[in-house]
């Protein structure tokens, strides 16, 4: 059986590979002492959870769907959205004082993002929900608050963003329902209401917050995926 490796959904993915990998690079580097700044990663971050969208509607649009294409994007999911949030909240940690031997912690995030993909791959109940959080979620949350810090200059405890990285982390395998974006028609009604809801608040925390405002989006999509299946329960 012949296998493609290089179509454009698979490049789309290394895209994402590769933003996460810097990020890394950069992530490290001013762990170990280099001047750069812990928004950087923030960027890169984005540029991955934008191509990792991509590369799954590349995929639908040019019908080149693959197992390889699936085991590819866990594996970059791991880098950009496993190892560089565990290492920008183990950066942050010590930004804000805190001692290194304790910033090891913060590694339970790619530990638990590791085992939330594997579990994804063989996972045939998530297709137009999610059971624990996404790891971009997780990301871009540590990646928001990395920004925050580094461009507004903002100071918090160090335990508390420890807290913050085993919260995520157990957030990443918890069995709860979150919902995703993926529109099945777009009547405003059911599951669409609250897309669109989360959308409209999204676009004026962005309006009013700017970048800033991502943390907090992650935050209120917890909160509405917990709201949501309190309410699917009770239904049922």
């Amino acid at each position: 059986m012949k296998i493609k490796l290089f179509t454009i959904p698979n490049l789309i993915t290394l895209g994402n590979l590769f933003c996460g990998s810097v990020g890394v690079v950069l992530t490290v580097a001013h762990i170990c002492g280099g001047n750069y700044s812990l928004a950087l990663p923030f960027y890169l971050m984005l540029g991955s959870a934008l191509l990792d969208f991509c590369d799954g509607f590349a995929a639908r649009l040019l019908h080149q769907y693959s197992d390889v294409g699936k085991e590819l994007d866990s594996l970059a999911d791991v880098v950009s959205f496993g190892l560089l949030p565990s290492l920008l909240f183990m950066a942050l940690f010590l930004e804000m004082g805190g001692a290194p031997v304790w910033s090891l912690v913060a590694l339970i995030v790619v530990l638990f993002s590791a085992l939330r993909l594997a579990k994804f791959n063989i996972d045939t109940t998530q297709t137009d929900s999610f059971v624990g959080l996404p790891t971009p979620a997780c990301a871009l949350f540590v990646g928001s608050l990395g920004w925050h810090i580094a461009e507004k200059g903002a100071v918090i405890n160090p335990w508390v963003i420890l807290a913050l990285a085993v919260i995520f982390a157990i957030l990443l395998l918890v069995p709860l329902r979150m919902f995703s974006l993926k529109f099945h028609g777009f009547a405003p009604k059911g599951i669409n209401l609250l897309r669109y809801a989360f959308l409209a608040l999204s676009a004026i925390l962005i309006v009013v917050c700017g970048l800033s405002a991502v943390a907090w989006i992650i935050i209120l999509y917890i909160a509405a995926s917990i709201v949501m299946s309190v309410v699917c329960k009770s239904k049922n």
